[in-house]
């Protein structure tokens, strides 16, 4: 379940009403207690008391959609002379992405992330101006949008997209960080 940004705990509560989360918007609103709660993307089971429910949001283990990437971070996974394994953006985007809900599944595999960055075109995957002409040279590469997915916090990846949706989102609105950066 997705909860928009700069959403009121009233809204907030009548989300999980409507999901069949909680029972009542008033009940939650009252366990919430004025607390500020996380937007985002959640997987949370149906039939839970609104404390139980405060709980969850409150915590990591329900979140969905959600990745810090670290400065420096390459797209792929890359094994240290130690034995250890760095893993890469694409792996921690469908990592992030991984729900089951109900017996549906969603999110994307590192498999289908590298596909959509080496074969779809520089529109379909959202590319700056600045970078079309390399990216599209080196098509058949996934790694040709290497460096456009900017660091920092994703807090709302929605699952339901497709890889190249998601690429598109990450990488548009990376292009808006980096404009923002200088």
């Amino acid at each position: 379940m997705h909860i928009p940004a700069s959403t009121s705990l009233r809204d907030f509560g009548q989300i999980l009403t409507d999901a069949g989360v909680v029972g009542s918007q008033r009940a939650f609103v009252d366990a919430a207690d004025g607390r500020a709660l996380p937007a985002g993307y959640f997987q949370l089971p149906t039939g839970i008391s609104a404390a139980t429910a405060v709980s969850m949001l409150e915590g990591d283990g329900h979140r969905v959609g959600w990745l810090v990437i670290p400065e420096g971070l390459q797209l792929d996974s890359k094994e240290g002379a130690d034995g250890q394994t760095t893993r890469g953006i694409f792996a921690m985007l469908a990592e992030a992405t991984a729900v089951d809900a109900g017996g549906e599944t969603y999110g994307v595999t590192v498999d289908e992330l590298e596909q959509a960055a080496a074969t779809e075109s520089v529109s379909a995957l959202g590319i700056p101006d600045w970078a079309q002409a390399p990216v599209a040279k080196l098509t058949g590469d996934h790694r040709r949008i290497e460096g456009l997915i900017a660091p920092g916090a994703w807090e709302d990846l929605d699952p339901r997209q497709s890889a190249t949706e998601l690429l598109k989102d990450l990488i548009s609105r990376s292009n808006v960080r980096f404009e923002a950066w200088g």
